[in-house]
């Protein structure tokens, strides 16, 4: 009886470390699929924050040119200047280069909302794919346990072998 137990108890071992092994395999892939997933959130929020901080900077941009141009107004009326000809021309350059640098801003914000969003999906592919690996690891595992298991059987010819 002695030697009919070391083979089961070997078995019974082999079993259970294939059993962990399978369910650690699964376990870990599922974890770094989880990791992926709150890193492409993060980046995602970066995205929003980029385009949210483009658009502030933007719209106090705007207002501190509309400003300018009204001390500059407000100094050419008192002045006695009337707002045509180079006054009127000066004023227009400015609006044209205060638009040019708002569209600058938001372009700029914009690029920045897209790299993450880009970065975000490619963090979320990555997650996936962790999932994946993590399954298939476990398949391989499971694949190694059933060999042991098999090479334990044939030593012991439970296999019906002679």
């Amino acid at each position: 009886m002695a030697q009919t137990a070391i083979p089961i108890v070997m078995m019974v071992v082999a079993a259970a470390g294939t059993a962990v092994s399978v369910y650690s395999a699964a376990k870990q892939g599922e974890a770094m699929g989880e990791a992926r997933d709150r890193e492409a959130a993060q980046l995602e929020r970066s995205a929003a924050q980029s385009r949210h901080a483009a658009a502030q900077k933007a719209e106090d941009t705007r207002k501190e040119h509309l400003r300018i141009m009204a001390a500059a107004r407000a100094r050419y009326g008192a002045s006695g200047l009337e707002m045509t000809g180079s006054p009127l021309l000066v004023q227009m350059e400015s609006m044209a280069e205060s638009q040019e640098e708002l569209r600058r801003i938001i372009e700029a914000g914009e690029l920045g909302y897209g790299t993450q969003m880009e970065a975000a999906g490619e963090a979320s592919k990555q997650g996936d794919q962790s999932v994946t690996s993590g399954y298939v690891n476990a398949a391989g595992k499971l694949t190694q346990g059933v060999g042991v298991l098999d090479k334990i059987g044939r030593d012991y010819k439970w296999w019906g072998q002679p």
